[in-house]
């Protein structure tokens, strides 16, 4: 009697598990325009995951935002300067360095960072 009531609440339960809907581990994830404006939102109030998120969002154009590689890279850097051990962020910074910035424009956008952070992300460009 007890495997058989063990065996209706397994199959209800996993019924029940398996029809909800699930939610992304990173909320960042979603690429429309609304998931992005949410992912600034998160960035802005310091969120090291929706920081890189939007990296990665300005410097592809994707979630339905323009295309910015001075702002990837800003977002990027604030994620460095965090985590410096933030292997993919590094790569994107580099590739970006390499590819689309000079000296000057690094050490520009630099600064916007840290301006961005000692303001606690009120003073940052979008």
């Amino acid at each position: 009697m007890r495997r058989k009531i063990y065996l209706i609440f397994f199959s209800i339960t996993t019924l029940i598990l398996f029809q909800l809907p699930v939610k992304a581990f990173n909320p960042c994830d979603d690429n429309s325009f609304e998931g992005s404006t949410r992912c600034l939102k998160l960035a802005k109030q310091g969120k090291t995951v929706a920081q890189a998120s939007m990296a990665r969002k300005y410097t592809s154009g994707l979630g339905g935002i323009k295309a910015n590689i001075d702002l990837g890279y800003m977002w990027g850097y604030i994620v460095v300067l965090k985590k410096p051990d933030d292997f993919a962020i590094r790569v994107l910074l580099d590739g970006l360095e390499k590819n689309y910035m000079n000296s000057k424009k690094i050490s520009e956008i630099r600064r916007l960072a840290k301006i961005c952070i000692r303001s606690e992300f009120k003073n940052c460009p979008e």
